[in-house]
């Protein structure tokens, strides 16, 4: 499984805010995703756990996991 994740902060109080999207589209650029956070933060989108609006793009990364089965008891 693939994921997204996008992480935003409130430069005042220093809260975050972190989003994970499943399945993102294959070859994002960096510049895609940026935009697409700016966008969030020129918008108000979202709140910080604090209650504050975030203000700042933090960071971007993609995570693929793989998993194997090592038994599986009850078919």
């Amino acid at each position: 499984m693939k994921y997204l994740n996008l992480r935003w902060i409130n430069s005042q109080d220093s809260s975050q805010r972190a989003l994970r999207i499943s399945d993102p589209k294959d070859g994002l650029t960096q510049d895609e995703v940026t935009a697409f956070m700016q966008k969030v933060v020129s918008t108000n989108l979202l709140q910080t756990s604090k209650n504050s609006m975030v203000d700042t793009v933090d960071s971007a990364t993609i995570v693929d996991t793989t998993s194997t089965e090592l038994f599986n008891l009850i078919q």
